[in-house]
């Protein structure tokens, strides 16, 4: 059965985001929203916002970003009835195995993804139908690039995605302002950046 999935990012506490978001919502009716992180500015307004994605009523898979602490993002998740933190876990959702991975940005290289990566191969090629969120985009997309011409994103991501080609079905990831609304293709794999006003994706 197909997923409709609204995916988000970098929405930085803007509220004329999150009405965007709000009015794809009331026209798509998505079963499943996504948050790539940097839900606040430095976690001015982190709460507030958090709250704002809560009360849009749907279920929302969510990491953060650079601009937000792991832990207290993580716990003003656990109070909020529709937000699940997904950073470092797996969600399965009719049929599709969620993977979420925050955080970081400006690195190349992620030891702590490369270990716990690992970890996850046996349950994501028994799935076969998974979707990678991570805030960092992979390197060399047309999510990573800069103005100049230079990728900043992740070899770490990258290589996992090409290593786990066959189960992956979507990477969605944000951080990289000039990119917002970018598309690429990773060896078959849809990557996405979908910006701060929401894109949707189906999962088929």
């Amino acid at each position: 059965m197909p997923l409709k999935i609204l995916a988000f990012t970098d929405i930085h506490a803007s509220r004329t985001a999150l009405e965007k978001i709000a009015q794809k919502i009331e026209k798509h009716k998505p079963d499943l929203l996504v948050c790539c992180g940097d839900i606040s500015i430095f976690e001015n307004g982190l709460e507030h916002t958090l709250r704002k994605i809560n009360d849009l009523g749907v279920r929302c898979l969510l990491i953060h970003g650079n601009h937000e602490d792991e832990t207290l993002t993580g716990a003003l998740c656990g109070k909020l009835k529709h937000l699940i933190f997904l950073h470092k876990k797996t969600v399965e959702i009719d049929g599709t195995l969620f993977v979420g991975h925050g955080g970081g940005g400006f690195a190349y290289e992620d030891e702590d993804f490369d270990t716990w990566a690992k970890t996850l191969e046996p349950t994501m090629k028994k799935s076969g139908r998974v979707v990678l969120v991570t805030h960092q985009p992979l390197h060399h997309t047309k999510t990573d690039e800069i103005y100049g011409g230079e990728h900043v994103g992740s070899k770490s991501y990258r290589r996992f995605v090409m290593k786990m080609t066959k189960s992956l079905k979507l990477v969605l990831s944000g951080h990289i302002h000039e990119c917002f609304g970018a598309v690429d293709n990773v060896n078959g794999v849809c990557v996405s950046n979908p910006g701060p006003q929401g894109k949707m994706y189906v999962i088929h």
